[in-house]
């Protein structure tokens, strides 16, 4: 995070965006997070612990606007996702996978492993 905190720029009205609420190294920037779960508006348990979030509404009405916008987007096909490529194994062949991400055999591809 420190490389993201000197990068920035000095100005005023820097921006700092990312998935967890961390303690960001420098109080001149606007720091805002992200996870999926504060989309429907509700309060919720993240590894046992109780997450607040404030403007949980605004976060709920800017999923229902985005939603229906990235519905339309895909039944127009202007949006495609990634073909899934099942994998063997299960989650026990996860780190395989992220090797073969990190060394970049894997393009334009989800992959997938099945559990349960």
């Amino acid at each position: 995070m420190q490389i993201c905190a000197e990068a920035l720029t000095s100005r005023s009205g820097s921006h700092y965006g990312c998935l967890l609420q961390p303690g960001f190294p420098r109080k001149d920037v606007t720091v805002t997070f992200t996870v999926l779960h504060t989309c429907f508006g509700e309060t919720f348990r993240r590894n046992g612990i109780p997450w607040e979030v404030a403007d949980l509404q605004d976060d709920y009405e800017f999923a229902v606007g985005w939603t229906a916008v990235f519905e339309k987007l895909l039944a127009e096909r202007k949006v495609k996702v990634h073909p899934p490529k099942v994998m063997d194994g299960g989650l026990d062949k996860l780190p395989d996978g992220l090797d073969l991400l990190r060394d970049d055999k894997v393009s334009g591809q989800k992959l997938v492993y099945m559990v349960g």
